[in-house]
């Protein structure tokens, strides 16, 4: 109580302690120190983590379906940062700036071929089926959010058979 809503603020036992009134001071920080009324050394500890809170959830319900034709159907939900409640028949609003996914074949770090779509589905035809089971046999195809900051850990849709 009696600060600002938004105020950069810690709470350090039962009252508030402002950090700064400068957010420009903070930027780049990786190491703090607090020291208390009594205490003759300050307790250091280092940021862990840095904009992880900035990182897209991972999808989830993740279905990859090899059609008669010779497609491959992909689909996933999508899951929302701030959004940790999971309302029933009610879609949650993104908290990014647009709704965007890499679909990645093989190393999750540096797949050699991707896909970005804009819906939480991507339909490959029968020829791009084929060509992954013989280039890419027995890799994994994943998906991950693409965030305004971050993308979001992977989420195991598939493994590529082999021809």
């Amino acid at each position: 109580s009696g600060h600002p809503p938004g105020a950069p603020i810690t709470l350090l036992g039962s009252r508030l302690t402002p950090l700064t009134q400068n957010p420009i001071a903070l930027a780049g920080a990786t190491r703090f120190a607090a020291i208390g009324l009594a205490d003759e050394e300050p307790v250091m500890a280092t940021l862990e983590n840095a904009g992880l809170s900035r990182k897209p959830l991972f999808p989830v319900h993740g279905r990859a379906q090899f059609r008669p034709d010779g497609s491959l159907a992909l689909s996933w939900m999508r899951r929302d940062r701030g959004a940790w409640t999971w309302l029933d028949e009610v879609g949650q609003p993104l908290a990014e700036k647009k709704e965007a996914y890499e679909i990645g074949i093989g190393p999750v770090a540096d797949p050699p071929r991707t896909w970005e779509v804009f819906s939480p589905s991507l339909t490959l035809d029968p020829a791009a089926v084929s060509q992954l089971r013989s280039e890419f046999p027995g890799l994994p195809l994943c998906v991950r959010q693409i965030g305004d900051f971050a993308k979001s850990d992977p989420l195991l849709l598939t493994t590529i058979p082999p021809s």
